[in-house]
């Protein structure tokens, strides 16, 4: 697969690609780049897909415990906007 088409390269995975390779030979950055395509299932697209398996379980053993009963609570909208943008910088 030539560098010039890494177009098969998923758009989130072009950044990738292109600092992986800077400084590196050509057969090393074909590399790179199978390797990101063969695994691209693997990475996520952007910061909120979180994604989901189904692949482990986990139980939390709360013994007898009662359930702690809280009325919930909205995080006003404003420091909602404002994580999400520092998140994102």
């Amino acid at each position: 697969m030539p560098i010039s088409s890494s177009k098969e390269l998923q758009g989130h995975l072009i950044n990738l690609f292109e600092r992986s390779t800077l400084g590196r030979s050509h057969q090393e950055a074909l590399q790179i780049a199978s390797l990101l395509i063969k695994h691209s299932d693997t990475f996520l697209n952007d910061d909120w897909d979180l994604g989901l398996t189904q692949l482990a379980e986990h139980v939390i053993n709360t013994d007898n415990a009662a359930p702690v009963r809280q009325r919930p609570r909205r995080v006003p909208l404003a420091e909602e906007e404002k994580q999400a943008i520092e998140d994102l910088m």
